[in-house]
């Protein structure tokens, strides 16, 4: 017989405070995954992709040519950061993106939840105070409530974070004698809300973290999906195009263009402390997911660049906002 409410009550009584986060957070979002599973509802509570835009043909393709090899580190245990292939092929993708990088700053994590759980844990003590977006992605809250974080939310208006109001509440907390670790912000069609930040407000914010001397934590999955016509590449430049002094943490996906747990997250400034934040949760990367990821995402990216870009890496899914 499966134990009774008031049993599994007293069973989470004896986890980690961070477990028993976790586990509400999960039940939270528990029915709109559930809805996304069912054909007939066209869900908007996950960021789901669209299924019949995945690459089958070409995933089924390297999958064969890599394991025809049988080469050992196909399916070994790779190195933290990511795949050295990988890594380098990030630093010429973000290139595009108006980033100059390399691949000492670059980490790749098993999607982009692991991301931000990766930065909770290196910038978040209990009690210490996270600034986000109001309303801010689901996820993040998650990941930083698990570490016991303290969130303080951010008003916005049409342009993206309201400025007067990041100020007001910057300068509250100052008197209360507590300094924010970092704002968490995604510009490009924000989630929940879908807004798009003008770049006069990104380069506005970018003059504030500087004035206070505080981190920005950029998260850009959804930078590379809009429908045409409804942004250009200058729209959604990244804020951390224009970072002149590493305050600005950049995360990012192939999640929503690609396949969901394929992508990289975390484009660091130029210090080293990440690579060792991530080892408590994964000792090292998988070499046969960012081998195949290594594959797919360079046959994707010489397409596009004649102009016969395939469907999964220009389809735009109805869950992107």
């Amino acid at each position: 017989m499966p134990p009774s409410r008031e049993q599994r009550h007293d069973q989470l009584r004896v986890l980690p405070i961070g477990f028993r986060n976790a586990h509400a957070a999960v039940a939270d979002q528990a029915d709109g995954t559930v809805a996304a599973q069912n054909p007939d509802i066209i869900s908007f509570a996950p960021g789901y992709p669209a299924p019949e835009a995945f690459a089958w043909d070409d995933y089924r393709e390297i999958a064969t040519s890599l394991l025809a090899g049988r080469q050992g580190g196909v399916l070994q245990y790779g190195p933290t950061r990511g795949h050295k292939p990988l890594l380098e092929f990030l630093v010429s993708l973000v290139g595009t993106r108006g980033i100059r990088t390399s691949t000492d700053d670059i980490i790749v994590t098993t999607g982009s939840q692991q991301g931000l759980d990766v930065i909770a844990r290196l910038l978040l003590d209990p009690g210490d105070v996270a600034l986000v977006e109001l309303p801010s992605y689901a996820g993040a809250i998650t990941a930083f409530r698990n570490v016991r974080a303290d969130l303080v939310g951010v008003r916005q208006d049409r342009a993206g974070v309201d400025l007067d109001h990041l100020d007001s509440l910057t300068d509250r907390l100052a008197r209360e004698g507590r300094r924010p670790k970092f704002l968490y912000v995604v510009p490009n069609f924000q989630n929940p809300t879908g807004q798009l930040m003008s770049l006069a407000r990104r380069a506005a914010l970018l003059e504030w973290a500087e004035r206070r001397d505080m981190l920005l934590v950029e998260d850009d999955p959804y930078g590379a999906l809009y429908f045409e016509g409804a942004a250009t590449p200058a729209e959604t430049r990244p804020i951390k195009a224009d970072d002149a002094s590493g305050r600005v943490l950049y995360l990012s996906s192939f999640s929503k263009t690609l396949a969901p747990r394929s992508g990289w997250r975390g484009l660091w400034p130029r210090r080293r402390w990440p690579r060792a934040s991530k080892r408590p949760s994964r000792l090292s990367t998988s070499a046969r997911a960012v081998s195949t990821n290594t594959w797919c995402t360079r046959r994707a990216d010489a397409a596009c660049s004649i102009g016969t870009c395939p469907s999964f890496a220009r389809t735009t899914s109805t869950n992107a906002a």
